[in-house]
């Protein structure tokens, strides 16, 4: 039979019972006071902060929550559950994630597509961790982040890149674009393969130098550090090389541009042949024009034959080892005296 144990015994254990009380109430206390400094400091912040309990039910929202959701505290008491803020679509997954979370699975943010009061949508990216309590988890706390801004950024970008690709592609010029610092290049538009005769895939990973004749590759590349330390427009009078060797008269114009925060050089290809071609045409036109009128005037002022006068033309020239065009003009404005 069990020992009837003393009243000093009986008070002893009557006096750490109450030892026990107070600790339970204090340490009850000072939870409550954690909770309600949380839900203040919850209550500051710019995104919903909630709470749920294992079936997903709302036990917490702060004011951004139920100012960006429609609902209120009397939705809650009247047992607002998870799922009511999601659309049909997403609610299933919704519950799978929360039975995941709730199971131990650490979660990464899921992105649903959020259900206001009033019937309107917004989306959303979710990220929360089981509420713990006696070893257990007994609901989720987390919060719920407002991608509308994110999202019609991302559209805007997305447009706007596709408008800058329309752009590139289309354009009448070649472009390249190539690393500010390296001088790879880093893409090329469908006129700068024309022009090189070689497919993008082949001048991406390029360096920007390979585009023009070895000879003169360090002059250009030269010229490019400079402009580009400067941070000026470079317009420049070039030539490139084709895949099969053949050389290209082009006019550059080039300049270092940000591009998602990058710095890129942007350069513009543009195919001078023709108007190589025409310069040379002109130049023509004009030596000859200089060259018939000196051929008079030394006809006249000699009396000679114009072959005469063209073979005295050509004596000179060789002479001073200059062009018959400059002797044929040094002739014109009387600085020249041919006897």
């Amino acid at each position: 039979m069990a020992k009837k144990p003393s009243y000093e015994e009986l008070e002893e254990r009557v006096k750490e019972l109450e030892r026990r009380s107070v600790e339970f109430k204090g340490a009850e206390q000072a939870l409550t006071e954690s909770e309600s400094k949380y839900r203040e400091l919850a209550d500051l912040l710019p995104q919903t902060v909630f709470e749920i309990d294992e079936k997903g039910n709302f036990t917490f929202a702060n004011r951004y929550g139920f100012e960006s959701s429609g609902y209120s505290q009397e939705d809650i008491d009247r047992g607002l559950n998870a799922l009511q803020l999601f659309i049909p679509e997403d609610r299933e997954r919704v519950a799978r994630n929360i039975r995941k979370i709730l199971s131990g699975e650490k979660s990464q943010g899921h992105e649903y597509t959020a259900l206001r009061k009033d019937g309107t949508t917004f989306p959303v990216l979710v990220y929360s961790s089981p509420i713990i309590r006696d070893d257990k988890p007994v609901g989720l706390r987390g919060i719920v982040i407002d991608m509308t801004e994110r999202k019609q950024a991302q559209e805007a970008l997305r447009d706007s890149e596709e408008k800058y690709r329309g752009l590139f592609e289309g354009a009448s010029d070649g472009i390249f674009l190539a690393d500010a610092e390296t001088h790879i290049i880093l893409d090329a538009n469908r006129h700068a393969e024309r022009l090189i005769g070689r497919p993008r895939e082949e001048l991406i990973g390029m360096p920007q130098s390979k585009l023009h004749p070895p000879d003169h590759a360090q002059y250009y590349e030269e010229k490019l550090r400079k402009y580009v330390r400067k941070g000026r427009v470079l317009d420049l009078q070039a030539e490139v090389i084709r895949k099969d060797g053949g050389i290209v008269p082009v006019f550059i114009s080039a300049s270092v541009v940000t591009i998602h925060g990058r710095q890129v050089m942007q350069g513009l290809f543009r195919d001078a042949t023709e108007e190589r071609g025409v310069l040379n045409l002109t130049e023509e036109i004009t030596t000859k024009q200089a060259i018939d009128k000196a051929k008079r005037l030394l006809m006249d002022r000699h009396g000679i034959s114009e072959k005469e006068a063209m073979s005295r033309l050509q004596k000179e020239s060789r002479r001073q080892r200059r062009k018959v065009k400059e002797t044929a003009q040094a002739v014109i404005s009387s600085e020249l005296i041919l006897n």
